[in-house]
């Protein structure tokens, strides 16, 4: 029986996101693969970027963390576009995104909210989403007879949780071919951004681990050398004691070979 593997960090998703958009717009190889050699690449491609401290993801793994998160951006842009229509006077993009959530929450499925912030900015443009974008008509906008009635506080919305309006994901979805020369730059720049975010998060852990590791040796050293330093003013007491001040025959003994303890180590040192 094998052990399920654990679930993926944002990082893991800004990655995974980024190696996908950039194979799947892969200018020379395009369309001309099967989905099995696509995934195969998407797995190659994240495997070489991630972080050595990862877990390891094959190609299954990655496919079904994909179609989660294309899932759940398709509804919100579905939730935005719906917002949108509504021309809220004075709303900002900001505004509407909000509200495209409350909207998206009551759908059962996403009651809990959007989970893909931080993939949102990078994946909502894909061309993915925007093939069923040109095919809405007049019909859909508000009108006097509509449910969909304007508001400036935006508190009437038409529902309509199960309409994706980038259309539907299957699992049979073939990778897109050549992309708008702006597009690809656009994401490129997008992932190289979060891939360097990345590099340096883990370069500030490091010398972070560093810093601990010199103020830990920097303590022990200097624990030892007060240690140090006590035991030598004890045995210059000893050197310097008078033994004929010593009464008792045992003890003067016992200081004498103290001193010649002393004397021969410190012989020894130097």
């Amino acid at each position: 029986m094998t052990s399920r593997s654990a679930g993926y960090s944002t990082n893991e998703d800004v990655l995974l996101c980024g190696v996908y958009l950039d194979v799947s717009q892969d200018p020379i190889v395009g369309k001309q693969q099967s989905s099995q050699r696509f995934w195969s690449r998407v797995a190659e491609a994240y495997e070489l970027a991630k972080n050595e401290c990862w877990e390891s993801r094959n190609p299954r793994s990655l496919q079904c963390r994909l179609q989660v998160i294309e899932k759940a951006i398709r509804k919100l842009n579905g939730c935005y576009r719906q917002v949108e229509n509504l021309h809220p006077s004075g709303a900002s993009e900001q505004d509407l995104l909000n509200q495209a959530k409350t909207l998206l929450i009551q759908d059962p499925s996403y009651k809990r909210g959007f989970k893909f912030d931080h993939v949102w900015n990078m994946m909502k443009d894909a061309e993915k989403f925007k093939d069923c974008s040109s095919k809405k008509n007049k019909s859909d906008n508000p009108t006097p007879d509509s449910p969909m009635v304007p508001s400036p506080n935006l508190s009437s919305f038409s529902i309509h949780l199960n309409e994706d309006i980038a259309g539907d994901y299957t699992s049979s979805d073939r990778p897109l071919g050549v992309k708008k020369a702006k597009l690809k730059k656009k994401l490129d720049e997008s992932f190289s951004s979060a891939l360097k975010c990345l590099h340096a998060n883990n370069e500030k852990l490091v010398e972070l681990l560093a810093n601990a590791t010199a103020e830990r040796e920097k303590g022990r050293l200097m624990k030892s050398r007060a240690l140090d330093l006590k035991e030598f003013k004890e045995e210059n007491k000893i050197l310097l004691l008078d033994l004929n001040s010593i009464s008792d025959p045992i003890a003067r003994e016992t200081f004498r070979q103290e001193k010649i303890r002393i004397s021969e180590k410190r012989a020894q040192r130097q």
